[in-house]
């Protein structure tokens, strides 16, 4: 994992947080014996933080040495407090849904176990599908009709699964991931461009660890840590439109949904400019004929619509504009009159924009 650039956006300017020489690189890995456990690989960690989007990552982390296997454990649901808010996930999941019959994916699911609690939740005849994918997983369904494959997900197991998600969930998945935008873009890359997806994810924020001093927050696991800004940036690199950041679980977590966004077309946009130019001149002089046209507005757009349109003043009569210091005055460029909106029933305008 470089340390050369932020790896959500691409700045140079960072600084070191903290440094450790030795770190276990699994910290939800259990071992049978003392001497096993003793045995187990380490890491440096070299936790490094943006100054532009408050991303913090280890830029010391080598995924070669991570290996997560049936023998990882990170369950959480033996604590009341924990199910708690985990219904209260599920609970915003559910009553933002579409109506069914809705296909689930979860990347990261773990066993399963908050993917068939949302599943139940939903109800009967909600879901038509429910795919989860872990590598971690142990390869015993939490109930019956939840698909779970056994391995990382990318754009190769994705694609043998025939995937049309309306929903997917990530939870406390990306921030083991060295290279969060580019695991955002390869679920993006497997999601339909045919309909809107709707995704939600929770990871760990860095602002409550820092804030808090909380020191043993930092682990080799944990290789990617965002705040609120810089999980939208990473979020709006890889194909996806946020809706909503927030905190959760007492501020200890950040909570992001965003749905799927058709992709820029800007090499397209070339050329759009003299189509739009002929249009609007086809308005006004349409308009024209029954009587004077007003641009509405003196602003930025309304002075830039003038000059595109009708850079010689010979369209337009007049842009209105409610700011009296641009009454009575001039466009730039163009020298369209800025006239009062009291004067509009006076002159009879036709058409504004």
């Amino acid at each position: 994992m470089s340390g050369t650039v932020c790896p959500v956006c691409e700045s140079a300017s960072h600084r070191r947080m903290l440094g450790r020489d030795r770190s276990p690189v699994l910290q939800n890995a259990v071992y049978p014996d003392v001497a096993t456990a003793r045995e187990t690989g380490y890491g440096p960690l070299a936790i490094t933080a943006c100054d532009r989007c408050g991303f913090v990552w280890n830029a010391a982390f080598d995924p070669q040495l991570i290996d997560y296997t049936p023998h990882y454990d990170n369950a959480q649901g033996h604590s009341d407090v924990f199910m708690q808010h985990l219904q209260t996930r599920l609970e915003r999941i559910v009553d933002a849904a579409p109506d069914g019959p809705l296909e689930i994916l979860e990347v990261g699911c773990g066993q399963g176990d908050f993917l068939a609690a949302l599943v139940r939740v939903l109800g009967p005849g909600r879901v038509s599908r429910a795919v989860g994918f872990d590598p971690a997983y142990r390869g015993v369904a939490p109930a019956s009709g939840i698909e779970i494959v056994g391995s990382y997900f990318n754009s190769e197991t994705a694609g043998e699964h025939g995937l049309s998600p309306d929903i997917v969930v990530s939870r406390h998945t990306i921030e083991h991931i060295a290279d969060p935008v580019g695991f955002l873009k390869a679920v993006r890359g497997a999601l339909p461009d045919d309909k809107p997806v709707k995704i939600y994810l929770e990871t760990p924020t860095n602002e409550w660890i820092v804030r808090n001093g909380v020191m043993h927050d930092f682990f080799y696991e944990h290789c990617s840590l965002f705040t609120l800004g810089s999980i939208a940036v990473a979020l709006e690199k890889s194909g996806y439109a946020p809706t909503m950041t927030s905190t959760c679980f007492d501020g200890q977590y950040l909570w992001a949904e965003a749905m799927t966004a058709a992709p820029l077309d800007r090499a397209g946009f070339i050329g759009r400019e003299a189509d739009y130019v002929e249009i609007w001149r086809g308005r006004a002089r349409t308009h024209g004929d029954s009587g004077p046209v007003f641009i509405w507005g003196a602003g930025a757009k309304g002075a830039t619509f003038a000059n595109i349109i009708d850079p010689d003043a010979a369209l337009f009569a007049g842009v209105v504009d409610i700011n009296p210091g641009k009454q009575g005055r001039f466009i730039g460029g163009t020298g369209i009159p800025s006239s009062p909106s009291i004067r509009l029933s006076l002159q009879g305008p036709q058409q504004s924009s």
